[in-house]
């Protein structure tokens, strides 16, 4: 076995909270903390004696990560207990289905979730519906900042919502077909206000505030829907089949 494979399961009281998690030895500089899956991972560097100086150091992050994480899996189960997904801001039943088809009249999605020729449709669908929102949504936004766009990419990133180019091209996270209506404003906002104010500056966030008066709610909830749309469940684990 690879010395880089071997992890050790542990449970400490953080924040008076008993939290498991593993700790996995790396050929590593500095020790860090990954709970991108929904657990919490120590990564240490061989020499470090033990987990306990950064889990101190970090220890209200960590509770405060660890309750969104379980928001995140609530919103799933919710969905999951009434067959349902969001999808561009709307709830749509899922039904098992031998064809792929998706009716907009019914909010509903026929689909069989082990058919991967079903899976690569949904993805299409996702992408081309995705695309034809953030359109619509730039043009209102470039037009009130009096900015223009160069073109829009939609990808499949693993740790940002969206970025702006300096030559004003926006890429947009293939995740934000999954969260509210009004986070994906927040998000588009953010990026084509960047065409105007590269820098997080207090110009820059006094516009998102004078645009979005509830930023730091906003912010919070990002952060849910970020692990949410990570979960290693339908329709978010089709996301890994199709990265890149």
């Amino acid at each position: 076995m690879n010395l880089d494979d071997r992890s050790v399961i542990k449970s400490a009281y953080i924040e008076n909270r008993l939290v498991r998690y593993k700790v996995l030895r790396r050929k590593v500089r500095y020790a860090r903390i990954d709970l991108t899956n929904g657990e919490l991972v120590i990564v240490l560097p061989y020499r470090a004696k033990d987990e306990i100086k950064i889990i101190n150091k970090h220890s209200r992050w960590i509770v405060r990560t660890l309750d969104q994480i379980n928001e995140a899996k609530a919103i799933a189960e919710r969905y999951r207990a009434n067959s349902s997904i969001m999808l561009f801001g709307k709830e749509f039943k899922i039904e098992h289905s031998e064809s792929f088809f998706v009716n907009h009249l019914l909010n509903t999605i026929y689909i069989d979730q082990y058919n991967k020729k079903h899976l690569t449709l949904f993805y299409r669908f996702i992408r081309k519906e995705l695309l034809k929102a953030l359109n619509a949504i730039c043009n209102i936004y470039s037009n009130e900042l009096s900015v223009r766009y160069n073109k829009i990419y939609i990808r499949n990133q693993r740790t940002r919502w969206g970025s702006c180019s300096s030559k004003g091209s926006l890429s947009f996270n293939i995740r934000l077909a999954f969260i509210p209506k009004e986070l994906l404003k927040y998000v588009v906002y953010h990026e084509v206000l960047h065409i105007k104010i590269k820098a997080h500056n207090r110009e820059f966030f006094k516009c998102m505030r004078d645009r979005f008066s509830n930023i730091d709610e906003l912010d919070k909830l990002l952060t849910t829907y970020w692990f949410l749309t990570n979960l290693d469940t339908f329709p978010y684990n089709i996301l890994k089949r199709h990265h890149r």
